[in-house]
């Protein structure tokens, strides 16, 4: 379409204007024929006067399409993050992706609680993992503190053993983007950063050398 840019002359407004009346008329009148109209004719309609004002009779039909696939698929037998996930990327730019991730959530929550149900105490590969299947939900925000909780435990134990530098680099990799991976990032630099001042001695040739090795090894 042509909505795009700045108008520089007043002709432009009225031209967009006369168009949009257009589409508007063509939605209603297509919204009318249902049921003759099916979704690829209204998502094509959609995708041919996109920008354009007076949509919302095709839109709800459109949306009215997500509702009956989206029952269709909750009524299936356990639909997983996977298959709600890709409905909600499908349907994002229509209210039923709104329904969908209500469901998703809840469904989320309903697993969590049966992973911690019974004072059990999930392990944290069981809750990483949980939380990657989940991932963009409430409950994947709260299975991941639970594990960096249970990372925290973790660390105090690699702590009490005075580890090496590498040590901290298998535990860093296994916790980025959890909340305990500052911790052991700071504690990680208070490991590493003496070794610096050792090893940058000597001439600037050799210091140059010494200093790229390092960079390397701990990039």
């Amino acid at each position: 379409m042509i909505f795009e840019g700045t108008p520089e002359y007043p002709f432009y407004t009225e031209a967009v204007e006369r168009l949009e009346k257009i589409g508007a008329k063509k939605a209603t009148e297509l919204a009318a024929s249902t049921p003759q109209a099916n979704l690829r004719k209204l998502q094509e309609f959609v995708k041919t006067w996109k920008g354009c004002k007076g949509l919302e009779p095709v839109n709800k039909q459109v949306n009215t399409f997500g509702e009956q696939e989206l029952t269709r698929l909750l009524g299936s037998k356990a639909p997983g993050p996977e298959s709600l996930g890709k409905f909600v990327e499908k349907w994002s730019d229509y209210p039923v992706a709104e329904t969908a991730r209500k469901a998703l959530s809840e469904k989320g929550e309903k697993e969590l609680a049966a992973l911690t149900s019974k004072g059990r105490k999930p392990s944290i590969l069981k809750l990483k993992a949980f939380a990657r299947r989940w991932a963009g939900t409430p409950a994947a925000e709260k299975a991941k503190s639970m594990a960096s909780e249970l990372a925290v435990a973790e660390l105090e134990r690699i702590l009490k053993l005075r580890p090496s530098a590498t040590l901290y680099v298998g535990f860093l990799k296994r916790w980025k983007g959890y909340a305990v991976f500052d911790k052991a990032a700071e504690k990680f630099d208070e490991k590493v950063r003496p070794l610096l001042d050792k090893i940058d001695t000597g001439k600037d040739a050799d210091r140059a050398l010494k200093l790229k090795t390092f960079a390397r090894r701990w990039e």
